[in-house]
């Protein structure tokens, strides 16, 4: 009876110890939950997207994301103590892939907020009454935006990469050139009502201010540059002749 007794209660370890190393409860062994990292459209529609890993249909606001379980630390077990040191080091650690349409969303985004024409509590209202009232004026106006933001990008951030270094005038003018054609082609279809217009003219003395500031400091880089390669070419010279 001893005997039985302590077989039993082997028994009963081995399947304590087998369950206490199965999988975690959390992921169900999958090492991956899903986070849901809500991401603002900024006034532009949404849509509905297809997950790769896991098939859900989401809207492409609700930034369904899948990330390494905290309570397992991405390995889908329990009960293992180094992987809840892994755990306490990555908790939250979302996968992130900077060439995905994702990754590029985010990088966009960015350059909106930091160098472009990033939308305002106001503006974002004003806009979203305008897509229920008149959808096409709408579209219309979020195309001539993005333009203006795309330029307002352009030129700011070649600012801070200081670009100027070795930019010239010439390109500067025809990338501006560029946009501005883009938006005369729509600009006969704007008819904005007049709060939204406000801020339409603050938004286009941006891109202006933000062109003409490159503009100008690239033109006296480009200047010292010129007078630089004269210099240079005086000393070849009169070290070839004299």
């Amino acid at each position: 009876m001893k005997k039985l007794l302590t077989t039993l209660l082997l028994l009963c370890l081995m399947m304590t110890a087998a369950m206490a190393q199965g999988n975690c409860p959390y992921c169900n062994g999958t090492g991956k939950v899903v986070k849901n990292v809500m991401v603002s459209r900024y006034g532009a529609a949404d849509y509905k997207v297809k997950c790769p890993t896991c098939g859900a249909i989401t809207l492409k606001s609700t930034g369904h994301s899948h990330i390494h379980c905290s309570h397992c630390g991405g390995t889908g077990r329990r009960g293992n103590s180094s992987s809840n040191s892994y755990s306490s080091r990555n908790r939250d650690k979302v996968t992130y892939d900077p060439d995905s349409p994702e990754g590029m969303l985010a990088r966009s985004i960015a350059y909106d907020i930091k160098y472009g024409l990033p939308y305002t509590d106001e503006e974002d209202a004003i806009t979203k009454s305008l897509i229920k009232s008149d959808p096409t004026l709408a579209k219309n106006w979020i195309k001539y935006r993005n333009i203006m933001n795309d330029g307002t990008v352009y030129f700011n951030r070649n600012m801070a990469l200081c670009s100027y270094r070795h930019d010239t005038v010439q390109s500067i003018d025809a990338v501006k050139n560029s946009h501005d054609q883009e938006l005369a082609k729509i600009a006969p279809l704007l008819q904005l009502p007049s709060d939204l217009y406000a801020i339409f003219q603050q938004l286009y003395n941006k891109y202006q201010s933000a062109y003409t500031e490159y503009r100008n400091v690239t033109g006296q880089m480009q200047g010292m540059r010129n007078l630089q390669e004269q210099i240079d070419n005086y000393r070849l010279m009169r070290n070839m002749f004299y």
